[in-house]
């Protein structure tokens, strides 16, 4: 089953930072490996384009508060940078969308509280008809959930799965039978 976990601002959307030079990583390693890849005859803008997907830095830029000085982590300069987009990807602006990535993530925990087939059910993976689609039910006693996820960028059709059912969350609303880009629901059935 798992334990669920956030990890460092996954819960807004907090992008890689894609610095814009060596001088604003701080990792050892990604410096260390930025070297690496011009003696290998790499440019400068293909190495930082490696290290904008794959620094540890990353993931070790501020937590994102708002959109003021510092992103509204500290009255002090911090020890490594921002990403850019942090006037927009910042709680006070998520709290404010109702639907935001951060509301999202808000009401993914409140079910977990709320259903226990999720934390104590079984599972048992379902054939979608489609390979691009993800599909597996959680059921404890009487409680049926399934959740179905595409991993496309294209609408998928799916089959053999009932999409009939309470939708207690989706990314889009409307009709489940074909799925959407990245289309993820959870529907509970009687």
């Amino acid at each position: 089953r798992g334990t669920p976990y956030i990890y460092q601002g996954e819960e807004l959307g907090m992008t890689n930072a894609h610095f814009k030079s060596l001088d604003e990583y701080r990792d050892v390693e990604a410096i260390n490996y930025y070297h690496i890849l011009i003696e290998r005859g790499i440019s400068e803008s293909e190495a930082l384009n490696v290290l904008s997907q794959r620094a540890r830095d990353n993931s070790r830029t501020p937590m994102q508060w708002n959109s003021g000085k510092n992103a509204g982590f500290s009255e002090s300069e911090s020890w490594i940078g921002l990403p850019e987009n942090f006037t927009r990807i910042n709680v006070e602006t998520e709290e404010a969308d109702e639907d935001s990535i951060l509301n999202y993530y808000r009401k993914l925990v409140q079910l977990r509280k709320v259903y226990n087939s999720i934390s104590e059910g079984s599972i048992k993976f379902l054939d979608s008809g489609n390979e691009k689609v993800f599909a597996y039910e959680r059921r404890l006693n009487d409680e049926r959930l399934v959740v179905i996820c595409s991993f496309s960028n294209e609408d998928e059709k799916i089959s053999g799965i009932d999409v009939h059912g309470k939708v207690l969350i989706g990314n889009y609303s409307g009709s489940h039978k074909i799925m959407r880009p990245y289309e993820a629901l959870v529907i509970l059935q009687a």
